[in-house]
């Protein structure tokens, strides 16, 4: 291909040198036809200059401006084929010189892939690299490009080293040469430089010498990273380790020997020869190692100033030998604290109620304790002789303290598989005395077996009868009319009663599986939506772990029915809910309430009724009583006896009338049940007040009144119109059993919780029987004949002072007069909890 292009430029060059020679030839045909006629002339000057003659200036410097354009062309046209052709030969040699290039490149490379190597060639940081070679012969790969991706076909840390020599090269133009091992086995040399500013990496199989020699320092770098880590591992051992020369130098010992023999520097116990045993001991293992023994025993010695015992092991060889001292002091301590230990162990099993025996590898009993021989009733001089198990099994059989078996072979070797197991094993045997027993049996690490027995007869018991009990339980839960439910501590229903069931119309599906209360609370409000807000908080108190507090609700159903929800926490965690038929309680509350509204109002007609009565009669029996004591004197004139006896009776019976007005003014306020707001009342004030009320009642038997008041008894809180109608009633109350001309008492004395008022007669006195029934509603009792009241005095007082917060006492006896006591607290009771405030 590189001839037959050559042969078509020759011809194009060709082609052009002859048209370029026609041109020529064109032009000198064109020269000679001008001047040919000239040829007749002597000389072509001579024609010339006549031709110039010839021709006019015009013409001339046309003709000589065509004359030299074609010289010029002329010029031009030789120039260019000269330089033509010079360019043709310089290109004929260049492709010559590039031809030989290419073969003497073609040359090197067969030349440098004559060996199994690859070469890679960088020529500037950005540029992709060359790969020459076979990759796969090198690196297994399949791809060139891969064979820089060191990661892919080396290890770890070669493929680090080579990663940052192969950058080094590039970036610094830093040399490198070593040999690597790759995973497969392969010696591989590695060797990278600069080269007329490219980097070069060469990877070249190793073989021959070159290969044994490598593979012998490979296995040579190998063996001092083993004795490095083997030395590394030394270092750390807390363990002193040394090693000895054939003359029984030490020359190596590690930093745990260095501080054994109590210096700082391993170098230096090897350099001073400083020795961890004593001599006996050296030498004693010296002549083990003169009969290729390895020596082994336990020995004392001085670590680091303390003295320890030390279990050392020594092994020679031709060059030496190399040993390590273990501090076995705490294995020794340990030893013999296992052994205190194991003995209170055993007295701690001999107190134990459960029966143990345990047996050696040798299968033969080592320790049984008093529960053991207590339960199966053994010999204790048999149990002291150490028998085996089969022969314990054989007294246990012929005792019947076995359960009872066909085949008592197997069943003695079923239990000796424990001598042989890992993991313990539970089994029970019934005996044929009724008793019922669990067994363990564990196997121990040195090889025995540990049985231990529970009797587990009672317990038995104890589950029939708790079963018994259960079933009562259920029973009677589902003979209550009550809906009872029990939610355990994990919010899932545990137990509930028929009625529970069929309040909710649940069916047995439903609660199979012990529903949690949100799934209950949601089951119940599809059937009743009115029950949604009284189950979201029975769920919140079920489901509360911080407060658990007894929770009380009234449920109205759609039915109309009602129910009282009641949740009690239970001792363990869970909730018992209960729901209990009040719907006839409900309509009888309902309906108490309605007549209570009614007497309400009725009690409200009755108190305006009295207050209208009261203030109606007082006027006229004012008048009335007014103008009969008139009467009674000297200037409404004289009246006869019998005038003034009926002066007399209606004179009593407008004081009677009177003294009843007041009584229906103090059952108004006993009948109200009102605690008016307490304030401070001046005690001399209200005793003046009371003696001016009562003055005109007590001049109608000529009594006279005698207050009692210390100075500055103060004041005290109470209801001061109702403590006023109150001494006023007994007052007027003593007037009227008393005889004319008496004397009555009103005394007051303050003592450190209350305030305590007496007001006394001389008249019959009360007995003691009938002192009680004074105070009843309606009651008059015939103490004398002079004086009859309507019975609602000393009732309504009562009353009164049960509002106060105070009490009213009597103390009389018959024919020595009667003292009241009205005691009135200095702290007043609070209105918003007293019974007739919430009423």
């Amino acid at each position: 291909m590189p001839e037959a292009a050559d042969t078509g430029t020759s011809l194009h060059r060709a082609t052009r040198q002859k048209k370029c020679a026609a041109a020529l030839g064109f032009a000198l045909a064109f020269l000679l036809a001008l001047v040919q006629p000239l040829s007749a002339e002597p000389t072509l000057v001579e024609r010339l200059i006549d031709l110039g003659q010839a021709l006019s200036r015009q013409e001339v410097t046309s003709l000589t401006l065509t004359l030299g354009v074609l010289l010029f062309a002329v010029v031009t046209a030789i120039a260019l084929l000269r330089s033509r052709t010079k360019a043709a030969h310089e290109r004929t040699e260049a492709r010559r010189e590039i031809a030989r290039l290419r073969a003497e490149a073609d040359r090197m490379t067969a030349l440098l892939l004559s060996e199994p190597q690859v070469v890679v060639i960088w020529r500037s940081l950005t540029a992709e690299p060359a790969v020459l070679g076979d990759v796969a012969t090198i690196s297994g790969l399949d791809s060139p490009r891969r064979i820089l991706a060191f990661g892919s076909w080396l290890g770890a840390e070669p493929a680090s080293a080579m990663d940052a020599a192969v950058d080094a090269l590039r970036r610094r133009g830093k040399a490198f040469g070593f040999a690597i091992l790759t995973p497969r086995g392969k010696h591989i040399e590695a060797e990278g430089r600069p080269v007329g500013g490219v980097a070069v990496l060469r990877l070249r199989d190793v073989t021959g010498a070159k290969r044994d020699h490598a593979a012998v320092a490979s296995k040579h770098k190998q063996l001092e990273d083993e004795i490095e880590l083997v030395r590394n591992l030394l270092e750390l051992m807390p363990a002193p380790i040394w090693i000895r020369d054939v003359d029984g130098k030490l020359v190596f010992a590690n930093r745990a020997y260095a501080a054994a023999v109590e210096v700082s520097d391993p170098d230096e116990a090897t350099a001073r020869n400083l020795e961890l045993l004593d001599q006996p001991v050296r030498a004693e293992a010296a002549r083990a190692r003169e009969q290729n023994a390895a020596f082994h025993r336990r020995v004392g010695a001085i670590v680091a100033g303390k003295r320890r015992t030390l279990e050392v092991f020594e092994a020679g060889s031709k060059r030496g030998a190399a040993g390590i001292a273990l501090d076995v002091t705490e294995a020794e301590i340990a030893r013999s604290e296992i052994a205190r230990i194991n003995e209170a162990h055993r007295g701690t099993l001999d107190q134990m109620p459960t029966a143990v025996a345990i047996f050696g590898s040798d299968r033969r009993l080592n320790f049984y304790n008093n529960a053991y021989l207590a339960l199966f009733k053994l010999d204790e001089t048999f149990l002291d002789e150490m028998p085996d198990d089969s022969m314990v099994l054989d007294k246990l059989r012929a005792q019947r303290c076995l359960p009872e078996t066909s085949d008592f072979r197997a069943f003695k070797a079923q239990l000796h598989e424990a001598y042989a197991a890992i993991e313990p094993k539970h089994t029970m045997w019934h005996l044929a005395d009724g008793r019922s027993l669990r067994l363990a049996i564990s196997p121990n690490a040195q090889g025995g077996v540990t049985y231990l027995f529970d009797d587990v007869s009672e317990g038995y018991a104890l589950a029939s009868r708790f079963s018994s009990l259960e079933n009562t339980q259920d029973e009677t839960l589902d003979a209550l009319a009550e809906a009872v439910a029990v939610f355990g501590i994990d919010g899932r229903l545990h137990l509930h009663n028929r009625a529970f069931q069929n309040l909710w119309r649940f069916s047995d599906v439903d609660l199979a599986d012990k529903p949690p209360v949100d799934a209950i609370r949601r089951l119940c409000r599809a059937i009743e939506p009115a029950s949604n807000e009284v189950w979201t908080e029975i769920e919140r108190a079920v489901t509360s772990s911080s407060e658990r507090l007894p929770l009380s609700r009234r449920l109205e159903l759609t039915d109309k029915r009602s129910f009282d929800t009641a949740i009690v926490p239970l001792p363990d965690g869970g909730n018992l809910l209960t729901f209990r038929d009040v719907s006839d309680t409900v309509r009888a509350e309902r309906i108490l309430r309605e007549r209570n509204a009614a007497l309400i109002a009725a009690d409200a007609i009755r108190d305006t009724v009295i207050r209208y009565i009261s203030h109606d009669l007082r006027s006229p029996l004012n008048n009335i009583s007014g103008y009969t004591q008139f009467l009674g004197t000297a200037e409404a004139g004289p009246l006869t006896e019998k005038q003034r006896e009926y002066l007399s009776h209606v004179s009593a019976s407008s004081a009677e009338l009177l003294s009843i007005i007041d009584g229906l003014q103090l059952a108004i306020l006993d009948a109200g049940g009102k605690n008016i707001p307490a304030a401070q009342v001046e005690i001399r004030k209200l005793l003046d007040a009371v003696a001016a009320n009562t003055k005109e009642r007590l001049a109608e038997k000529q009594l006279s009144l005698v207050v009692d008041v210390s100075a500055g008894i103060g004041s005290f809180a109470a209801d001061e119109a109702r403590v006023r109608q109150v001494l006023e009633n007994l007052v007027a109350n003593a007037a009227g059993h008393s005889r004319r001309g008496e004397v009555i008492g009103l005394s007051v004395e303050r003592r450190q919780q209350a305030i305590l008022f007496h007001v006394s007669d001389r008249g019959p006195g009360i007995p003691r029987d009938v002192q009680e029934r004074l105070f009843q509603n309606l009651e008059t009792l015939p103490i004398d004949s002079t004086h009859r009241g309507s019975g609602l005095g000393l009732s309504l007082v009562r009353s009164a002072m049960k509002l106060q917060g105070g009490d009213v006492m009597i103390d009389s006896e018959p024919n020595r007069g009667t003292v009241v006591t009205c005691v009135f607290p200095l702290t007043p009771p609070d209105t918003k909890n007293s019974p007739t405030a919430t009423t």
